[in-house]
């Protein structure tokens, strides 16, 4: 049965949570993925790699804009 090879200690995100917050626990935690929830209801999964890739968009056009360019 799935009970017996599940994971019991979960972390929920929240539709609202930063994605650097989420970045953060996915790789604390080792998870390849989180639940994102609504009101406790289940409203998506962020992976691990999308993580990964909005952090660096992100820091990448902050540094853009600190060398003068607008992104």
């Amino acid at each position: 049965a799935v009970k017996e090879i599940m994971t019991t200690d979960i972390q929920a995100l929240s539709t609202d949570t930063p994605v650097t917050d989420a970045a953060d626990i996915v790789s604390e935690r080792g998870f390849p993925a989180l639940p994102v929830v609504e009101d406790s209801t289940l409203v998506g999964v962020v992976r691990t790699n999308r993580l990964i890739t909005a952090v660096a968009d992100k820091e990448t056009r902050r540094m853009f804009k600190k060398a003068g360019f607008w992104v």
